[in-house]
């Protein structure tokens, strides 16, 4: 709803973006008929798009030692703010995690472990029977399968 303040800023009509009957229709329509809908854009904006982005990366070589030095204060600041028997608790309690950490599990957690055998394991290879295409004027490849992924849809560029 706010989206469509958004244009009365620039004297447009703020309701005009809420009529989204017509568009909604003519994409319904679209499909029926199977006409591309996304597949045009895809094309259009990502695949024929001339539009490049350089971004170059520089490190700070200062910033380790930065962020090293804040956290050297703040965890001064709030031992300081620690009477003596808040951080002889603390001193005891990571004295026991640490015991706690090092010591070998009994026998009966270790054995609540789940185990994988080898016999667990299908020793036949699975193909995956994919489908490659190349993408006519681009030297884009796409490549596709029939194996269900849960409605998800991976798109890997590089």
């Amino acid at each position: 709803m706010l989206e469509s303040l958004k244009s009365w800023n620039y004297d447009q009509d703020p309701v005009e973006c809420l009529k989204f009957e017509i568009p909604l229709q003519q994409i319904k329509d679209d499909i029926k008929n199977n006409i591309p809908i996304f597949e045009n854009l895809i094309d259009e904006f990502l695949l024929k798009n001339e539009h490049r982005v350089q971004v170059l990366l520089t490190p700070d070589p200062d910033l380790e030692r930065q962020i090293t030095q804040r956290e050297k204060e703040k965890l001064a600041a709030i031992k300081a703010s620690l009477s003596e028997d808040e951080l002889s608790k603390i001193i005891e309690n990571t004295k026991a995690l640490k015991a706690a950490q090092i010591a070998e599990d009994s026998p009966e957690a270790q054995a609540t472990i789940p185990r994988l055998q080898l016999s667990d394991l299908d020793r036949n290879i699975k193909q995956i029977p994919i489908k490659v295409e190349n993408i006519p004027g681009t030297v884009v490849s796409l490549v596709t399968h029939d194996i269900a992924t849960s409605g998800k849809t991976v798109v890997i560029f590089g």
